[in-house]
Formats: structure tokens, C-alpha cells, sequence
């Protein structure tokens, strides 16, 4: 699922949570608004004008700025799969990667290509591990 794809959906979901504590209230009289009657269902409720179209650009505006404090996200994660090399990392007796000329930073540690892609596997909800 791309970025975009994910902030739909979360938008979506937000938007309709909000509309139906707010439809509750509506029908319930509890900051009822003059016009009368039940306040329409999610599907229903016109999404151009009214409390759907408020909802939605409050749940825009709300999924934004969570966007903004998580990071880059997918943008890191694409990245990282277009730099991994896909030729399999062989260390020599010293430690070195003879694949990529990689000194790791120590004995346990790994080229940063093994641990790049051990990150997206254990990271990837799709299992993608780098590989192109």
C-alpha cells in the first residue's frame, strides 16, 4: 500500500468514527441544529458540503500532521530498497565484505547491505526484504 493509499484510508477511517459520535449526538437532540430529523448516514451524507466534508478535512488536517511527527516513511523505505545491492554479502577471514568492500564497524556487526536488508525484513509488513 503506497503513502497515498494509506492516508486515504486513515482519513476514511477518522472521518467516519467522527461522523457517527457526532450523528449520535445529532439524533439524540444533543446540539441539534434547527433543521430537524435524523442527520443522514456516512454513505449517504453528501461529501461535497456539510459535517462529511468537515470531517473529512479535519481528519485530512489531523492525519497530516501525525505524517509530519512519524517522518519519510515510505520515501526511507524506498530508498534504502533502491541502494541495497542484491549480490549476497561474503565475508573474508578479517571480517571484510568482499562483495561490497565493506569494513563493518566490528566483529558482530554485519555490511551495511546484510543489515539494511535484515532491517526491511523484520520492519516490511509485506516481507519485502530489499530485493528488486
Amino acid at each position: 500500500m503506497s503513502d497515498g493509499d494509506i492516508r486515504a484510508v486513515a482519513i476514511e477511517r477518522i472521518a467516519r468514527l467522527s461522523y457517527a459520535d457526532w450523528k449520535t449526538q445529532h439524533d439524540r437532540g444533543v446540539g441539534y441544529d434547527g433543521e430537524g430529523g435524523a442527520a443522514p448516514e456516512w454513505a449517504d451524507a453528501p461529501g461535497d458540503s456539510g459535517p462529511k466534508l468537515a470531517f473529512l478535512t479535519a481528519a485530512g488536517e489531523s492525519v497530516d500532521a501525525i505524517g509530519d511527527l512519524l517522518g519519510p516513511g515510505e520515501t526511507v523505505v524506498r530508498l534504502l530498497r533502491d541502494l541495497i545491492d542484491p549480490i549476497p554479502c561474503r565475508r573474508d577471514e578479517r571480517g571484510v565484505c568482499r562483495a561490497h568492500g565493506q569494513v563493518p564497524a566490528g566483529p558482530d556487526r554485519l555490511c551495511p547491505h546484510d543489515e539494511a536488508k535484515r532491517w526491511l525484513a523484520d520492519h516490511r509488513p509485506d516481507g519485502d526484504a530489499g530485493e528488486r
